[in-house]
């Protein structure tokens, strides 16, 4: 009796030890796959982070081009621009001029039409800005697009920076446009008032420091 005893006691210890070498198989082999699975994890995150940063690197030097390219044409639009002595210009200095831009914007019928005006100054004046708010208002609706098309790109931060000089873009074409179809000097003069330096270039001012430091500027 005592010698089976002792053999049930051995084969219960052996048994015993067969399990928790089992046990400590599968908790290894179960930490190796865990491990396998947060070094995936890990990798997969660090590649999107990483195309994020990419995508960053080519949308915010665009929106920036964009921003400045319709700051531009709003100037113009908004008759916020150097005007021409087209009035002591000869036939053969309007034709030059009529060939660099913005003149060069002009229809041909535009053109003709200057050419035989008695007051070139003026026409010039009404037609340039008629072409330059349709051109300022397409600029406008492709910097709206890009900005909702890539905002996902954007830190909350530049998002709020681009969108406030956005409105403001979009608030002096609609004063100074609306306000020149009715004859209202007021809508107009807001319009303007809007796009000076003192009210608009602080907001571009930042929105630029905003891309640089998110770009690491300073560290090129």
């Amino acid at each position: 009796m005592a010698t089976l005893a002792a053999t049930a006691g051995l084969w219960k210890w052996f048994g015993q030890k067969w399990v928790e070498q089992r046990l400590a198989v599968r908790l290894e082999k179960f930490k190796t796959e865990q491990q396998k699975e947060l070094e995936r994890l890990r990798h997969l995150l660090s590649s999107r982070v990483s195309k994020i940063h990419e995508k960053e690197f080519e949308v915010l030097p665009e929106a920036w081009r964009k921003l400045h390219e319709l700051y531009g044409w709003i100037l113009h639009a908004l008759d916020l621009t150097f005007k021409p002595m087209l009035r002591d210009m000869t036939d053969e200095d309007l034709e030059e001029f009529m060939r660099t831009a913005p003149a060069s914007h002009l229809s041909e019928s535009q053109k003709e039409t200057l050419r035989k005006s008695s007051d070139r100054a003026h026409s010039y004046n009404e037609m340039k800005l008629s072409n330059d708010m349709d051109i300022a208002n397409d600029k406008q609706r492709q910097f709206t697009n890009y900005l909702i098309e890539n905002r996902i790109f954007m830190t909350e931060d530049l998002r709020a920076k681009f969108e406030t000089v956005q409105a403001a873009f979009i608030s002096a074409l609609t004063s100074y446009d609306t306000g020149k179809r009715a004859g209202a000097w007021e809508m107009q003069t807001s319009g303007q008032m809007t796009m000076s330096r003192e009210n608009l270039q602080g907001l571009v001012d930042q929105v630029e420091r905003a891309i640089q430091r998110r770009l690491r500027y300073d560290e090129a």
